[in-house]
């Protein structure tokens, strides 16, 4: 482009187009990573696809919108989200990954000392402080504040429940007559409170 304040033009990559009922053609994006010593080229792999419905697939021809595989042995496919605030190497940030070395097993790994909070109809639920807390409901730690809050740590395991002119814990066994709260001391069980009918 040229002159003053003149807008650039976009960049429009195509699969190939199919006739009829023929499905178009994917993008692909092939990288040829480093091999052995020598002088003979490496061989490219595709790295990136993009189907004729828009779903893209990274390390994989993608089976959802978004897809992302690792295939090495034993390796973990990640997600992994940093900004300016948090730096970007692999130890920042934040990280999604299913693990290859513990079938597939998901963590969810917030990699600063900050919270990782949840939210449903654009409204806070629960948070995960950087300490380790769970809050649900409240977003301060405070016992005068309505809510739950659940802390971990030495000498500082303990549920806190706030609630503001209701009931703050409702207890139901179902069924049968029993035990519905034991305290035990030491892991040796001290006392408990039975329903009776």
């Amino acid at each position: 482009a040229s002159g003053t304040n003149t807008a650039g033009t976009n960049l429009t990559i195509k699969g190939g187009a199919g006739t009829g009922t023929g499905a178009g053609g994917n993008i692909i994006l092939q990288t040829a990573n480093a091999g052995s010593s020598g002088s003979s080229s490496n061989s490219h792999a595709t790295a990136v696809t993009i189907d004729d419905a828009g779903q893209v697939g990274v390390g994989v021809t993608p089976v959802r919108q978004f897809h992302v595989h690792e295939s090495g042995s034993n390796e973990n496919a990640y997600i992994h989200l940093t900004n300016a605030a948090t730096g970007a190497t692999t130890t920042d940030g934040f990280s999604i990954l299913s693990s290859g070395t513990a079938g597939g097993r998901v963590t969810f790994n917030q990699r600063e000392n900050q919270h990782m909070i949840f939210s449903t109809n654009a409204t806070e639920r629960m948070r995960i402080q950087g300490d380790g807390d769970f809050l649900i409901g409240k977003t301060t730690d405070s016992f005068a504040t309505e809510g739950i809050s659940m802390h971990q740590g030495s000498g500082q395991s303990r549920i806190n429940i706030t609630r503001d002119d209701e009931t703050a814990l409702n207890l139901n066994r179902l069924t049968s007559d029993g035990a519905l709260i034991k305290f035990f001391n030491d892991s040796t069980l001290d006392g408990q409170i039975n329903t009776k009918s």
